[in-house]
């Protein structure tokens, strides 16, 4: 049996009905059937600006209030003029133990053109007060590039989800997100999907250097080289920015090259660093290999760490034949990295590398 049910098929109601009807799908169960159980962690409030996009939505939400059952509210703010904002409701559920169904309430709103402003009102009314709430901003660019729509969901939201993988302008994105949650405007806890992603790569990266495996290594550093596919500049930028922010480099200088390049000048103890996030192509996706070169006294060493199998990261030594490590780095889907970012507290560590981030924007000469 599949593990995603439907207790409830979606059904078009009235705006100002949404919520008894609601409350309807937990009527008395089908003879003969067992009542399903609801189950409610947070309200979980996703936006989308396409109608193509939100058709993608169902498997990730499924997937999503599986491990972490939520109240999910879909917007869906389209270009165009549409007469009002329609609803759909139904109930997302799963199995649990002994066969129950484990079921979450699942509302989609739809609006276009100036219509798109009521979404926010709509939203708010439906939110359960007691529980927290989050705000997953799906399109391709930076949730504040998003105007006031975004400025009123935020608003009413306890975290920000957002990925940067893939947006159309990785650069800007991540300047200008830097720079609005280093100016502290952001209220909530905010979380990059991209910036999980790299949770592999951060934790070989502090293996090879930790001191008890690589003696003065993190002194002797000289260069980083992250190279990434098209669409994770924003991915190889945060990488260098959380390993700058860790080991207190300052950032002196910036400069975007031809090929969607960029590098920057760092300084540690009067010591230059040179960083630099490089495409490899339009192939790949995500960061595909990191480079550390380190002057250790006169001694000369490369650290190199590259994902050589689905999964599988290998980590390679100047001066040693061959990989001489392989761990495990699992690709998770986007709904079991969002899951999981709804389960947790803010984490320090990525707002410092936000901070970090913003500097590296300041000194960028484009």
């Amino acid at each position: 049996m599949s593990a995603a049910l439907q207790a409830a098929p979606p059904r078009a109601v009235d705006v100002t009905q949404i919520e008894s009807e609601l409350q309807s799908l937990w009527g008395e169960p089908p003879e003969g059937g067992a009542p399903p159980t609801r189950a409610c962690m947070s309200n979980l409030i996703v936006l989308c600006t396409s109608g193509a996009s939100a058709r993608r939505m169902p498997d990730d939400i499924a997937e999503v209030v599986r491990q972490h059952p939520s109240r999910v509210l879909l917007l869906v703010a389209e270009e165009g003029e549409a007469a009002g904002i329609e609803a759909v409701v139904s109930a997302q559920c799963h199995l649990g133990g002994e066969g129950r169904q484990i079921c979450s309430e699942h509302v989609t709103l739809l609006a276009a053109g100036s219509r798109r402003r009521g979404l926010p009102s709509v939203a708010r009314a439906l939110l359960i007060g007691d529980l927290p709430t989050a705000l997953w901003w799906t399109p391709p660019d930076a949730p504040v590039f998003g105007g006031s729509l975004f400025r009123e969901l935020v608003g009413m939201a306890d975290q920000l989800v957002y990925d940067s993988l893939g947006w159309d302008d990785p650069v800007t994105g991540l300047e200008t997100t830097s720079r609005w949650a280093a100016d502290g405007r952001a209220g909530q806890v905010m979380s990059d999907l991209a910036w999980r992603r790299l949770e592999p790569w951060r934790w070989v990266i502090a293996q090879a250097l930790d001191p008890a495996v690589a003696p003065g290594a993190l002194g002797a550093i000289t260069e980083v080289v992250v190279e990434h596919g098209w669409d994770a500049m924003a991915e190889a930028w945060l990488l260098i920015a959380w390993l700058g922010g860790r080991l207190g480099w300052e950032v002196d200088s910036g400069a975007a090259g031809p090929e969607r390049e960029i590098e920057w000048r760092l300084q540690s103890n009067g010591r230059s660093i040179r960083a630099a996030a490089v495409q490899n192509g339009r192939s790949e996706s995500g960061v595909r290999s990191v480079c550390i070169a380190m002057d250790n006294a006169g001694r000369k060493q490369t650290c190199g760490i590259a994902e050589v199998a689905p999964g599988r990261l290998g980590i390679a030594r100047d001066g040693e034949a061959g990989i001489q490590r392989m761990v495990s780095a699992p690709r998770l889907s986007r709904a079991t990295l969002l899951a999981r970012e709804l389960a947790r507290y803010c984490d320090p560590v990525f707002l410092d590398t936000l901070t970090v981030s913003a500097m590296m924007a300041e000194r960028l000469n484009r």
